[in-house]
């Protein structure tokens, strides 16, 4: 039933971030001992889990990650979350050039100066996107309205799509470049 696709999506979605989410809101250890193993000197590896967690961190920036998802982002095996990632990937360099407007934004981020800011960043990336509570009902009602196309150029440039979109790629743009400056700096591992 649809029900049940909806539930075996959340929970599929829900095993895939538990440990991040578990290491990420563990008040007993840092983030940098136990997620990123700089203090271990295994530079490798916590440059490894740096990449997880910058790739959770950009994920709870948009809608179809943050959201409990609404019929339509699932339906189909979740055709149009494909859909819409495809729109966005062909849109980057074409299109809207969203490259060039994150690029143009320079070397703008968000701080972050402890584990708690970054916990309570991720708590605001994730309402701001969200589908029941920010910004992402505005962009996905806008991008199936326009019947879920994922071509170059496709929706006007001032479409609630292509405006929230730029907002949640400038947010996960900005805050995975101060979670990066902040581990990194914390272990002088440039």
């Amino acid at each position: 039933s649809d029900r049940t696709v909806l539930i075996n999506c959340t929970k599929a979605s829900f095993e895939i971030n538990r440990e991040l989410v578990r290491y990420m809101q563990d008040p007993t250890h840092t983030l940098l001992v136990r997620f990123l193993k700089y203090e271990d000197g295994d530079e490798s590896e916590g440059d490894t889990y740096l990449g997880y967690a910058c790739h959770y961190l950009a994920d709870a920036c948009g809608v179809l990650h943050c959201s409990v998802p609404v019929y339509d982002m699932i339906s189909n095996s979740g055709e149009h979350h494909y859909d819409y990632e495809r729109w966005v990937n062909n849109n980057l360099v074409g299109g809207h050039e969203f490259k060039d407007y994150l690029y143009n934004d320079g070397g703008t981020y968000y701080a972050i100066n402890s584990q708690s800011d970054l916990k309570q960043a991720i708590r605001n990336v994730s309402y701001w996107s969200c589908y029941s509570k920010g910004d992402g009902k505005k962009l996905w009602d806008s991008y199936k309205a326009g019947d879920y196309k994922d071509e170059e150029g496709d929706y006007s440039s001032s479409s609630d799509c292509v405006v929230y979109t730029k907002k949640q790629l400038l947010r996960a743009k900005r805050y995975t470049i101060g979670m990066i400056k902040y581990t990194l700096d914390a272990n002088n591992a440039w």
